[in-house]
């Protein structure tokens, strides 16, 4: 009978690729996509759990004490984007069986599970296994990400804090990354928070630790993220999350550079570089009482802004070449790349999603893609549509409609049977755009109005 494997991460693509490769290897796969599914799956028997540290609004961390308090017998593999060392082994002692660090080395994934799950009872027991190398990070070759690698260049160089403003998707924690890795605290700790995530009571325990007994189920010493980061730096993601409570306590902590646990009377000494990033203007915050000015200024010292992927169409094919890359190496495939029509395509998209969006649609691709190359008919129908009716004047548009290969790809739209009516009749009159809207009974303006509508 085949050892089932249960995959719990937010990232409804990354568990599907996972589920994918484990399937392939024989196992059989349950999936969660948050902490909430992931317990209701394990009311049925799993062998192994490889979860996503980061769950939304929990953690991996608390999936994990569920387990060993509900399960003790189920194997834990706990993935995460920041490779931090203190992290580590915290959940090494409480239980994780390893600690793999994304993006996934496909053979290194494999072979973990495989050790895990043959593992001799009488033999086995928890330990750490060093986490690998994260892949290097891709930087743009356009006029403004030049720009904007001089920048960083600028700010890594000093010891000042700094504020990382942009759009959601338009990599802040890819470019926080790169401040820190350039900077002589690239060797020690780098450390991501999502503000948003941290609960309101906890929060500081989160950020500063606690002793134990310090509350109601503080059974013991925890280390901050604070403390995690201690020589490195702290990335604070959509930092207008924090309480004003806490926002006033963060902001001793980085005047001072040092803390108190909660429950201790105790100072620790730190040295932390805070980097802080939001897709809202922290100004704005500031002015409607949201976010402290005293925070915000002793915060900004340097600013730096992440800019839209529209606005660096000449990166485009490098990032997507590097999420296929990332894509192969996560599922054991070989897509050697992308049809030229995909790459017009990801050229002229507005991307409202950014580098994440674009991240996703590569994955997804992949994913469905059955030949050599990525084509259109693995992008989502609708993008495609509103492509075509966005750039091209109504001769342009209906124009394209004659190409056969787009017309399937068109009646996926949204508004799928008004679409393919339209279609239909454009076809039979030999796309003549008269014909076709006397026989609607509709004018011309309307017919290319329901066309935009129905592929919107």
């Amino acid at each position: 009978m085949p050892k089932s494997i249960l995959i719990v991460d937010d990232e409804v693509n990354t568990t599907l690729l996972l589920a994918k490769l484990l399937q392939k290897q024989g196992y059989h796969v349950l999936t969660a996509f948050n902490y909430a599914a992931a317990v209701s799956q394990l009311k049925r028997p799993v062998d192994l759990v490889l979860t996503d540290y980061r769950l939304g609004n929990a953690t991996g961390g608390h999936l994990l004490q569920y387990i060993n308090q509900h399960q003790p017998d189920v194997l834990v593999v706990m993935m995460t984007g920041y490779p931090d060392v203190k992290l580590a082994v915290e959940l090494a002692r409480n239980g994780v069986h390893d600690y793999l660090v994304k993006p996934l080395n496909t053979a290194e994934l494999i072979e973990c599970i495989e050790n895990a799950l043959t593992e001799p009872e009488a033999e086995a027991e928890y330990h750490y296994v060093a986490p690998i190398k994260a892949r290097p990070m891709v930087t743009g070759i356009s006029a403004i990400s030049k720009a904007i690698q001089r920048h960083i260049e600028l700010i890594a160089s000093t010891r000042c804090n700094v504020v990382i403003q942009g759009a959601s998707g338009t990599g802040k924690e890819h470019m926080a990354r790169s401040i820190h890795q350039q900077s002589d605290r690239s060797e020690m700790p780098f450390v991501a928070v999502d503000c948003g995530t941290l609960s309101l009571e906890l929060a500081p325990s989160q950020l500063f630790g606690h002793e134990a007994g310090a509350f109601t189920g503080a059974d013991t010493l925890k280390v901050g993220y604070f403390e995690i980061a201690n020589g490195g730096t702290l990335f604070l993601d959509e930092i207008g999350n924090l309480s004003y409570d806490v926002q006033a306590l963060l902001l001793r902590v980085i005047q001072e550079q040092k803390l108190k646990r909660v429950g201790s009377i105790k100072e620790h000494s730190i040295d932390v570089r805070i980097i802080v990033a939001s897709n809202r203007d922290l100004r704005s915050a500031v002015k409607v009482g949201t976010l402290r000015e005293d925070l915000y200024y002793r915060l900004n010292e340097l600013t730096v802004e992440t800019p839209l992927l529209s606005q660096r169409t000449e990166d485009i094919r490098l990032f997507a070449n590097s999420f296929l890359e990332e894509a192969n190496a996560e599922t054991g495939r070989s897509i050697a790349g992308f049809d030229d029509d995909v790459i017009d395509l990801f050229e002229g998209y507005e991307w409202p999603g950014n580098i994440r969006e674009l991240r996703n649609m590569v994955r997804r691709a992949a994913l469905l893609a059955t030949g050599k190359y990525i084509t259109l008919k693995e992008l989502p129908s609708d993008i495609i549509a509103a492509q075509l009716l966005k750039h091209g004047d109504e001769q342009e548009v209906l124009t394209v409609l004659k190409a056969e290969k787009m017309l399937q790809f068109l009646k996926g739209g949204r508004y799928t049977h008004e679409l393919g009516h339209i279609l239909t009749v454009l076809k039979n009159t030999n796309y003549n755009r008269t014909r076709t809207a006397n026989l609607l009974n509709i004018n011309r303006k309307t017919l290319y109005n329901r066309l935009r509508k129905a592929c919107a």
